[in-house]
């Protein structure tokens, strides 16, 4: 059961009104949705990707407003521009959604995942010494990544399973 269904379209049809998607899909600022389900919330998670995608961009594509998909693809890419150690990370980790729903069927349409990847790759070359000295959304035990450089390599062995290597050609 998933909660508060109902917030995720108008939030993506203010978003893109405000030219500001690419904020909501990485959950900066106001545009920070706080994950909900039926035990409660989780604060400690960048944003709340599975309802943005579901209950807000494929609804809104599936009534007809194609160009959904084009903005999209264009915020992923734009996230890898924003200021902050953690955009890489929150770029793949939004994209992972996306390609997850490719995956089982679930989105709509399927993104050009070139230019996306492209994007990702760059900023994490760009910004490696930074990834590495982050520990923002990092969990701190001992069996998990203490840093976003190794959060990202972890998501990455998902990502392979997906069709997708973001650190293929990175050192």
């Amino acid at each position: 059961m998933y909660r508060n269904t109902e917030c995720f379209l108008p939030m993506v049809i203010k978003a893109r009104e405000d030219k500001c998607l690419d904020l909501l899909m990485a959950g900066r600022g106001k545009w920070r949705i706080i994950e909900q389900d039926m035990f409660g919330d989780y604060p400690d998670r960048p944003t709340d990707w599975h309802g943005i995608y579901l209950f807000g961009i494929y609804k809104i594509y599936e009534e007809g407003d194609i160009a959904i998909k084009e903005e999209l693809e264009k915020a992923l890419i734009d996230i890898c521009g924003q200021e902050g150690e953690d955009s890489a990370y929150l770029a793949s980790l939004a994209w992972s959604y996306q390609l997850a729903f490719e995956n089982e069927s679930r989105a709509p349409f399927k993104l050009e995942k070139n230019r996306i990847l492209e994007s990702i790759q760059t900023c994490i070359r760009n910004n490696k010494k930074e990834l590495l000295a982050s520990t923002k959304w990092v969990y701190s035990d001992d069996e998990y990544p203490n840093n976003l450089y190794r959060e990202i390599k972890l998501l990455n062995k998902y990502l392979t399973k997906l069709g997708v290597d973001i650190f293929k050609g990175i050192q």
